[in-house]
């Protein structure tokens, strides 16, 4: 990184915090910038006795700590972190969550384990539904603690980007209220916080008869709070969404300028992996059923 540095004026940049002591630095750069793929993948990027400077929220120096004083200047209240030998790497970042909601499922662990399915249990009432029950009588005040509390120990955990996912409230204004919480956690803490919509998460109870005018309802969903997120994600799978569908909700999420996420082929091959290549998925997740020409499709 020191030798792709500008200086205006010659004068060398200003660090406004500075991190010593490395005994290893991991960059994870090998990849030349691109996805690390294959043997790339190896390739940590590891840099022995390193220094890494900051000004602002800018990587300004990542190299030997030998050259650090002949390549940036240290301002006089610059923050001084000594890595005491450790090891320093970039901090996770966690691409898929349901971060945003209320209560727990911990009495269906005992279905689970006398057999019930997962598409029993929603069937019944539970899994999603339980947490939308829940997550739309909550307050965002309450669903911004407990999330600050979830996002503390993942950040102890070495975390510092969360992908978050609506989909708890299936309904226009608790789908809202769970992207402004999103918006909220944002900017109150060392995190950073990715928004997506997933209205199409489940067919909530009072749609049941009503499959297309749900579907109605998350197109309104997605040209309503476009502006709250990120990307637009549906859960492409039997007992939920259909290809057809899941197709719908993204084109009209790519028109809004959202990037497209899926559940895909969590359950049985429900076609999300093809669809997922067809229209240039930012990801395709789960994944535990996929076909052969689905993997083709996405390779």
């Amino acid at each position: 990184m020191e030798d792709r540095l500008e200086y205006a004026s010659g004068e060398k940049p200003q660090a406004t915090l500075v991190v010593t002591g490395i005994r290893t630095c991991l960059t994870m750069a090998a990849g030349g910038g691109g996805p690390a793929i294959g043997e790339v993948q190896e390739q940590v990027g590891d840099l022995l006795d390193a220094a890494i400077a900051v000004r602002g929220k800018d990587l300004i120096y990542v190299g030997p700590a030998n050259r650090l004083p002949a390549t940036i200047r240290v301002a006089p209240d610059a923050v001084r972190v000594d890595a005491g030998g450790g090891v320093v790497l970039p901090g996770f970042i966690d691409c898929h969550t349901h971060l945003i909601f209320a209560g727990w499922r911990t009495t269906e662990f005992v279905q689970r384990i006398a057999g019930a399915s997962y598409q029993q249990i929603l069937a019944s009432g539970g899994g999603i539904h339980n947490t939308v029950a829940r997550t739309r009588v909550a307050s965002e005040e309450e669903l911004t603690k407990d999330c600050q509390g979830r996002l503390n120990r993942m950040l102890c955990s070495g975390t510092t980007t969360v992908e978050a996912k609506s989909g708890y409230g299936l309904s226009l204004a608790d789908e809202a209220k769970i992207l402004r919480v999103a918006g909220r956690l944002d900017g109150i803490g060392p995190w950073d916080v990715i928004p997506t919509l997933l209205g199409a998460h489940a067919l909530p109870g009072e749609y049941s008869e009503n499959r297309d005018g749900y579907v109605e309802l998350v197109e309104e969903m997605i040209e309503t709070l476009a502006d709250r997120a990120v990307f637009v994600d549906a859960f492409c799978e039997i007992g939920a969404f259909t290809s057809r569908e899941c197709r719908r909700l993204f084109e009209k999420g790519c028109a809004a300028g959202l990037g497209i996420k899926l559940h895909a082929d969590q359950l049985s091959d429900s076609g999300g992996a093809t669809l997922a290549a067809e229209l240039g998925a930012n990801s395709a997740d789960h994944l535990d059923f996929v076909s052969v020409d689905g993997m083709a499709a996405m390779a």
